[in-house]
């Protein structure tokens, strides 16, 4: 990229929701490998996506292809963090559990990858016609100080009272790549 001197870069994480240990990572090793360059061209960063409808869409589009009505629940599993790492996204000190990050995104928390995950799990669930009732967001956690519910004790849950669930993970982003045919 710096050979070809491009006049503006475009960084994007292929994180829809903004964690410091995954898209703070990979914006930090980006920067790092810009810097020494002797000719930085205009930089855009695209930290979090998740309310993009394209990306939104595209969640859609891939869940459409099962018929979630076949199914009792829904869980919308995100990768989890430690509780402490997402407290730290607040300047007031509160943790997030005093931001109605489950319930809302507002100013204090957009940044809350708590936060944005809810609010992409309300997304989707609105344009998929699920009620409330009907999907649980949760967390591939492994430590009780990690956000919760952990993904492998709803789907515990679900199976003791019978219910037969789905997952829709909306916290990776796949590419796939077709190769060009000569």
């Amino acid at each position: 990229m710096e050979k070809r001197g491009y006049e503006k870069i475009i960084i994007l994480p292929l994180f829809p929701q903004y964690a410091s240990a995954s898209t703070g990572s990979a914006i930090e090793k980006a920067m790092k490998l810009i810097s020494k360059w002797w000719v930085i061209p205009e930089i855009k960063i695209i930290s979090q996506f998740y309310d993009y409808e394209i990306y939104l869409n595209c969640v859609i589009e891939q869940s459409k292809k099962y018929n979630l009505s076949d199914y009792d629940h829904i869980l919308f599993s995100y990768y989890g963090l430690p509780e402490r790492q997402v407290d730290r996204v607040y300047s007031d000190g509160k943790p997030c559990k005093d931001h109605k990050c489950e319930d809302e995104i507002n100013e204090a928390n957009k940044y809350c990858y708590k936060a944005t995950c809810f609010a992409t799990t309300r997304m989707l669930a609105e344009k998929l016609n699920l009620p409330k009732e009907r999907y649980t967001v949760c967390f591939q956690s492994f430590d009780k100080d990690w956000l919760k519910p952990f993904s492998d004790k709803v789907v515990e849950d679900g199976q003791r009272k019978g219910e037969e669930t789905s997952c829709v993970n909306p916290a990776f982003v796949v590419i796939v790549l077709k190769p060009q045919l000569k």
